[in-house]
């Protein structure tokens, strides 16, 4: 379950150990707004990292686990 702090998302995206995700958004978007969280299922309180890019450069990044509030 991908259940965060006891709360199901209405949409999630879920990914394991060292897997990216790429979107190709051609420039459209002037705003990403996002929320990261680590699952109440992880299975080890380790730390996560998260690394968001955008326009060729680092926008975010940082380190959760699933104590952690999204």
């Amino acid at each position: 379950s991908p259940g965060v702090g006891g709360v199901e998302p209405a949409r999630a995206i879920g990914m394991l150990g060292k897997a990216a995700l790429e979107w190709e958004l051609g420039g459209k978007f002037v705003m990403l707004t996002v929320d990261c969280a680590v699952p109440d299922a992880a299975a080890s309180d380790a730390p996560v990292r998260f690394i968001i890019l955008g326009d060729g450069r680092e926008l975010y990044s940082g380190e959760l686990t699933r104590r952690d509030a999204p």
